[in-house]
């Protein structure tokens, strides 16, 4: 009793101590105390809840600093696989912070196999813990010893049918637990994912994906899919190496006959776009991230395809629309879609720009055709994306294309864009909010931006603030006025530049007192920026029109207002 009082008494002074131990002072703790010690200390059977927790949480502080005090043996393995049985959930998360030292710091070699079999079954088990915390810790004990090939060949020859039972668990957390902790050690390599595939592991998991005669098992793996994505959103190359395993059956699933089914999958289908090109690492070969995406692309265009031919549940084209706003939250996916599948484009287009039809449907379109422009959804505005520009590129080329083609069809004959201030004069803030994030991946474009300034009643919502009541709508367009001043503004720098000249132009920035009593003014010197611009006069004169029999008229009046505007 004397020894468990001085050990106490030692560890309310570590307790007290600010911030993490040194190295030092952890060393000559554990040297009074060695970690036998402790651990006998917390086995005995009179122990107290309070005394558990003081123990365990001097134990962390410890285990933090790295003492060299903590070098496993054969004795404190033991009894860290004792404190898995503990009652006290800390006690039992750094059993196995224990056991995951001790695996990556003893060599696996054969006279050590039985013993490092029982400690990977233990943490193994572990996984399964009804404590978050101690599941997790388990979790990265095993990803850490899985992540070098030796290890994770070890890991399934020790835990293969655990293993197994946990992927096949009908506890939906503990099902995403291990599957997770098995993705992200796929992640290390294709070696590591193709080993991982070939043992069965994954067969439960992507067979309930593509289960689409049971509507409920297939939505609940969809949803297990979901949360697996959000999970790695911290690990991109593991949900790199996800997207790439369940596009296959995904892609399966949105040909469900099952409406709701169906559109779950398009929604996950989007966001597996998007994190098939997270992966920052080289593990794998672009090709292998554009094939996996192509699955749920081709899918996306027959669904629009099908819309066009025989209009399909408005649920379905809303879902098929929001997963092309998913895909396009990462420039990447952006890209992909847009080139791999320029019909997808401009079926948005037509979605969004559509001046008759369902108001929804518009409404989820125009925020589709935001994220192609590079607008995140996360309700802020990364202006960074106009450094990521290029007039020329196949990219811009093929919104440019969409874009006037969708607005020839809405009946935009004035400019391409005229159908837009019809849109902002409805009351709806919602669609409001849509248009202005619109705007704002339009304005930073120099023939975006010029194609904005053309339509006098929309610089005249933009500069006044009077013209917005609701909050959200008052917040984009002072963001939209921003993009439209920073993209005339660098217009014009990049003019002064080519020219060599030396003169500083003053920024529109300092006139604000302008902005909302002189809209016209605004107007007239943004203008005069943008059309000054050479690139902005090659990009509004190359835009590529559909000149299909009965549209030259139409095409011949946009031509002659863009050629007034920016010569």
């Amino acid at each position: 009793m004397v020894e468990l009082d001085q050990l106490l008494n030692d560890c309310h002074t570590v307790a007290r101590e600010p911030g993490c131990l040194t190295t030092d002072a952890a060393d000559a703790f554990l040297h009074k105390h060695p970690l036998e010690s402790i651990y006998q200390k917390l086995s005995q059977d009179q122990i107290s809840t309070d005394t558990i927790a003081t123990l365990a949480s001097v134990l962390e502080k410890l285990f933090e600093s790295g003492a060299l005090g903590l070098r496993p043996s054969q004795t404190t393995n033991q009894y860290a696989i004792a404190a898995l049985g503990s009652l006290e959930p800390k006690l039992r998360q750094l059993g196995c912070r224990q056991l995951g030292l001790a695996l990556q710091m003893t060599p696996s070699d054969a006279s050590l196999s039985q013993q490092r079999a029982q400690h990977l079954r233990a943490l193994v088990q572990a996984v399964a813990d009804s404590s978050l915390a101690v599941s997790e810790e388990a979790a990265g004990a095993l990803t850490a010893v899985g992540r070098p090939m030796p290890g994770l060949k070890e890991l399934l020859s020790a835990c293969q049918s655990q293993l197994q039972a946990l992927a096949a668990n009908t506890e939906p957390a503990i099902q995403l637990r291990v599957l997770a902790m098995l993705m992200a050690i796929a992640a290390t390599s294709t070696e590591h994912q193709h080993l991982i595939e070939a043992s069965g592991l994954l067969e439960p998991f992507t067979k309930q994906l593509g289960n689409a005669d049971d509507p409920l098992a297939c939505s609940a793996g969809l949803q297990l899919l979901a949360d697996l994505l959000e999970k790695s959103q911290s690990n991109p190359a593991s949900a790199a190496a996800l997207a790439r395993l369940a596009q296959p059956a995904v892609a399966q699933a949105i040909r469900s006959a099952d409406i709701s089914v169906q559109c779950q999958a398009l929604k996950v289908g989007g966001k597996l776009i998007m994190a098939s090109h997270w992966d920052t690492q080289e593990a794998f070969p672009v090709r292998h991230t554009s094939e996996a995406s192509s699955l749920v692309i081709r899918e996306l265009s027959r669904i629009f395809r099908e819309d066009d031919e025989e209009e399909l549940e408005e649920l379905v084209v809303m879902a098929a629309l929001e997963a092309v706003d998913a895909a396009c939250q990462s420039q990447q996916g952006a890209n992909q879609l847009v080139t791999a599948a320029p019909e997808l484009l401009a079926a948005v287009c037509r979605r969004a720009l559509a001046s008759r039809g369902s108001s929804q449907i518009r409404i989820t379109g125009l925020h589709a055709l935001a994220a192609v422009f590079g607008m995140s959804s996360t309700e802020t505005l990364d202006v960074d994306v106009r450094s990521n520009l290029s007039a020329g590129s196949v990219f811009e080329s093929a919104i440019q294309t969409a874009l006037y083609d969708a607005a020839l069809k809405s009946g935009a004959v004035e400019t391409p864009f005229s159908i837009l201030p019809a849109f902002m004069r409805q009351p709806f803030p919602e669609q409001r909010v849509a248009v202005y994030r619109v705007l704002c991946g339009l304005a930073l474009r120099l023939w975006g931006a010029a194609e904005i300034l053309r339509q006098p009643s929309l610089i005249q919502n933009i500069c006044q603030p009077a013209s917005e009541s609701a909050r959200a709508c008052c917040e984009w367009r002072f963001h939209c006025l921003q993009v439209l001043i920073g993209t005339a503004d660098a217009a014009a720098a990049a003019e002064q530049m080519a020219n060599g000249s030396s003169m500083q132009q003053d920024s529109i920035s300092t006139k604000r007192t302008n902005l909302g009593s002189h809209p016209e003014i605004v107007q007239r010197d943004l203008l005069d920026r943008v059309a000054g611009s050479q690139e902005a006069d090659l990009a509004v004169r190359s835009a590529s029109f559909n000149a299909q029999a009965g549209k030259h008229v139409a095409h011949a009046t946009m031509l002659s207002t863009i050629s007034e505007g920016v010569t």
